[in-house]
């Protein structure tokens, strides 16, 4: 505990910078300040990197790692080659490989070098910095759940849908599904191996949690519910396999006690959410569907001609709009299996581009906004963007760190295994449904990954040596 408050000049600029950069990244209107806090914290990684006599080389010399990070830059290449010779728009596509790629390439060495130097023990050690990014996210948990707690109590409404300092309930759900993420490893961990790093102790760690929890019901996001259910199922599998120091008594008990803290935030939303109750019927609609009222914002919609279902109601926008993109999305990639230029918004691009009639909807502010869209789907933009081939090459990256952490995980519980698994297939899952590949969540993802994976290496690394 006194080694975590322990100051030293590096270890304070480093770790303050960090805390500041992953706190800051969540909150709207700061780009400013994350470009600087990003670049201060690189050098100065950077600076003492020149400084230092470890080489770190090693961790890229490794069977296992090496081929990861080779995939990653082959997939650079790739698409920044799509973009010059590939892409409708070459200027805008290399501007968004810019912003959108390597800037997020530039997290992810971040998180490599914190991870490097945590691993020396020199300045702070990998506790230290697990627990930084803990607390720092914590904080945003913290504030919006006392601020929804305040308005029940002044109101006797509970706030739904509501995110806090980062302005938006997907932004601050990326964020409680991180800090569950970690809570669950967490746990695991210490169940099966008797050591920590996160410092609180279980009671408050389990407060957290239900916390967490909480935060889940108030950001009111129904895939947020639904990657909760499977992250919970996860922690009843790797907490429950192969322990045989659990009896089947035990056992039985923990699985039904996770299952029913995991369906209370699923179950609390398909209660609270309308959209549940039609989403069957809404695709049977979009299917049969040509208005193409998906263009257009829920406010400009023409109220007499909006498709309706069978109860006389409109339908709604989320599931309506949703069912169309994704239908739109794989007719856009069948007429052009290579994509059409890498780019946030390139599902509007593509829908300027394919759909004729889009100019003469009677909502003429259509015409402005159709280039913004995206599909909220990362992997429909991703392909539509850079193709199948850019889609199995990321597929490849994301499927060789997951395997390549279950390896290590079953052979040693390494915890840093474990997180990674958690990190990684809880963000490709989230974006399957949701564009999380794009800004501020990208670098996220890449800097805790690289991270978490950094210290993978290092960790199982040291424990052949000394095996």
């Amino acid at each position: 505990m006194l080694s975590f408050f322990k100051i030293h000049p590096m270890k304070l600029l480093v770790l303050s910078t960090f805390a500041l950069l992953i706190f800051i990244l969540n909150i709207p209107g700061t780009i400013a300040l994350r470009n600087i806090l990003a670049v201060v914290l690189l050098v100065t990684l950077a600076f003492i990197f020149l400084k230092s006599e470890t080489s770190i080389q090693p961790m890229f010399k490794n069977q296992s790692f090496r081929p990861i990070i080779l995939v990653l830059l082959i997939l650079s290449i790739y698409i920044f080659f799509h973009s010059i010779f590939i892409a409708d728009e070459v200027s805008w596509s290399l501007s968004q490989y810019r912003t959108q790629w390597i800037y997020p390439m530039l997290y992810f060495i971040i998180g490599i070098f914190l991870a490097f130097f945590a691993s020396l023990n020199k300045y702070f050690n990998k506790e230290t910095l697990i627990n930084t990014l803990f607390c720092t996210l914590l904080l945003h948990i913290l504030y919006l759940d006392s601020f929804a707690i305040y308005q029940y109590i002044q109101t006797g409404q509970l706030l739904t849908r509501y995110g806090g300092l980062t302005g938006s309930p997907v932004l601050a759900n990326y964020i409680t599904n991180i800090l569950i993420s970690m809570i669950i490893v967490e746990f695991i961990y210490r169940f099966r191996t008797k050591k920590r790093i996160i410092l609180f102790n279980m009671a408050l760690l389990f407060l957290i949690l239900l916390l967490c929890i909480f935060s889940s019901i108030i950001e009111g996001m129904r895939f947020g519910a639904i990657s909760l259910f499977f992250m919970f199922g996860a922690n009843i599998f790797f907490l429950i396999y192969d322990n045989k120091k659990l009896n089947k008594k035990l056992k039985t008990f923990i699985s039904l006690f996770l299952f029913i803290l995991c369906i209370l935030p699923l179950s609390y939303n398909a209660k609270s959410d309308d959209r549940w109750a039609s989403l069957i019927e809404t695709i049977s609609i979009v299917s049969s569907d040509t208005s193409n009222y998906w263009m257009i914002k829920e406010k400009d919609w023409d109220i007499s001609e909006v498709p309706k279902l069978a109860s006389g109601e409109m339908v709604a926008h989320s599931n309506y709009a949703r069912v169309a993109w994704i239908v739109k999305g794989f007719e856009y990639i069948s007429k052009d299996v290579f994509g059409i230029g890498y780019g946030k918004n390139i599902f509007g691009h593509a829908a300027e581009k394919y759909e004729d009639n889009f100019n003469t909807l009677r909502v003429e502010s259509v015409i402005q906004t159709v280039r913004g869209m995206h599909s909220h789907s990362s992997i429909i933009d991703f392909t539509i963007g850079v193709g199948l081939i850019g889609l199995l090459i990321w597929s490849i990256f994301i499927s060789r760190i997951i395997i390549y952490s279950f390896r290590i995980y079953f052979n040693t519980n390494n915890y840093f295994a474990l997180l990674t698994i958690f990190i990684t297939t809880g963000f490709f899952m989230r974006s399957i449904v949701d564009s999380n590949m794009r800004d501020h969540m990208f670098k996220q993802f890449f800097l805790i990954l690289g991270i978490s994976i950094t210290l993978l290496f290092y960790e199982h690394n040291k424990r052949k040596k000394y095996s």
